[in-house]
């Protein structure tokens, strides 16, 4: 597979492989499809060969499938999302570090594309926090949540909006990356290699996909604080 595809022999391919039909036009007919050819990912690398980009993506996809592993559940049912039940162990710097890193290059991302209502909320950066446990639920009612909560949870994955829209492939793909983890900034860290030929800032997601990995989970209550979640058994 030397040359370039297009999306209708990219979905032709997607068909062949995993026996599940696609459709260019829609989306979300590739919803799922991935998560066909867990644990191993052994059919991904050949997947995207030939198609613009399609080796970065590729070893993004084949990192998710390394850290979520098998998705089979001691009670023989099998995850449909690619979960981090295993995490590995993480100093406490190290993930500071990741979350200020992410924070900082969201805002520089919804600058250059003119978000002013995420990059207000995130200047400054948010003081980090480091909290031993399982992370609570986010507020549900609009007029609980904080400014800098809704920034970041609905104005956030919105910076690579007109990313994707250049791209066929980064539309394409969107929503089947998006459920694979139901993450919008873990599905950014995946088409960032199709992003990144437009983009003047440098990779925002690589520091999130660090936290993700890990196992963490970011809660907002306030305004001027983050609180990462981390099990205590995963810190040094």
């Amino acid at each position: 597979m030397n040359s370039e595809i297009d999306t209708v022999e990219f979905c032709q391919r997607l068909c062949e492989i995993a026996g599940h039909p696609t459709d260019p036009e829609n989306p979300d007919s590739l919803v799922g499809i991935l998560q066909k050819f867990r644990p191993e990912g052994r059919e991904v690398k050949s997947i995207f060969e030939g198609i613009p980009q399609g080796a970065a993506i590729a070893s993004r996809l084949m990192q998710v499938f390394e850290v979520a592993g098998n998705p089979a559940r001691s009670d023989g049912m099998r995850d449909a999302f690619f979960l981090v039940r295993h995490p590995k162990k993480a100093k406490v710097s190290e993930i500071v570090e990741s979350a200020e890193n992410f924070f900082l290059g969201l805002r520089n991302l919804a600058l250059e594309n003119d978000l002013k209502d995420v990059a207000c909320q995130l200047e400054p950066i948010p003081a980090i926090r480091v909290v031993e446990g399982l992370a609570p639920k986010h507020p549900k009612a609009d007029n609980e949540k904080s400014k800098l909560l809704k920034a970041i949870q609905t104005q956030g994955p919105r910076v690579t909006d007109a990313n994707a829209r250049r791209c066929q492939f980064a539309s394409l793909l969107r929503a089947a990356f998006y459920f694979l983890s139901c993450d919008a900034f873990l599905r950014d860290y995946l088409l960032w290699p199709f992003y990144e030929l437009d983009a003047e800032t440098k990779d925002p997601y690589a520091p999130y996909f660090h936290l993700w990995k890990h196992g963490v989970k970011y809660r907002i209550f306030g305004e001027q604080q983050v609180d990462l979640y981390l099990p205590r058994v995963f810190l040094d």
